[in-house]
């Protein structure tokens, strides 16, 4: 709430007591180039109570969208886990293979008649394609990864089942070309 101008006056003047001296003691008192210059730093402090004003309402509303990003990312994780345990398990109806579970992340593997599948929701760290190879048939979910070879964005039920067949018809296609 601003101030009105005769009430900054007063208060002005009790700040310091030489005020009085050289303006006078009351509004009246002062002559038409103090007036102006106290009306002045009245303007420029009522312009820095508003502009402080709108910083603290521009501050409250950045955190309340950090926030709902935050809420948005939880619900996107939430999501993309959700959309793994969706393709592991229809591409397992399919192939009746048991899912393994990373310890480290949400990757789930699957070996399907010695065609490695992995579904992640992250890249193939360089370690781990290092010391255990990379998959055969690489399922990105929520991300478009570089070495994926299937890429879910999107996570209707359509797309899921399209997205799983489309993995299906790579392992099937890889167990024919190596004649297993």
């Amino acid at each position: 709430m601003t101030i009105s101008f005769e009430n900054f006056v007063a208060q002005w003047l009790t700040e310091a007591p030489n005020r009085k001296a050289t303006y006078g003691h009351s509004l009246s008192d002062f002559s038409p180039e103090n007036l102006a210059k106290v009306r002045k730093i009245y303007e420029g402090r009522v312009s820095l109570e508003h502009d402080m004003a709108r910083r603290a309402e521009i501050g409250a509303r950045m955190e309340k969208e950090r926030e709902e990003q935050e809420e948005a990312a939880t619900a996107t994780i939430a999501e993309r886990r959700a959309a793994i345990e969706t393709l592991v398990a229809l591409i397992s109806q399919a192939f009746s293979s048991q899912p393994t579970y990373s310890g480290l992340s949400d990757s789930v593997y699957l070996d399907v008649e010695g065609v490695k599948v992995r579904i992640s929701d992250h890249e193939t760290r360089p370690t781990y394609g290092k010391l255990y190879g990379y998959a055969d048939v690489d399922v990105a979910i929520g991300y478009h990864g570089a070495e994926s070879h299937v890429w879910l964005l999107k996570f209707d039920a359509d797309t899921m089942r399209a997205a799983a067949d489309d993995v299906v018809a790579r392992i099937n296609r890889r167990i024919q070309k190596s004649g297993r």
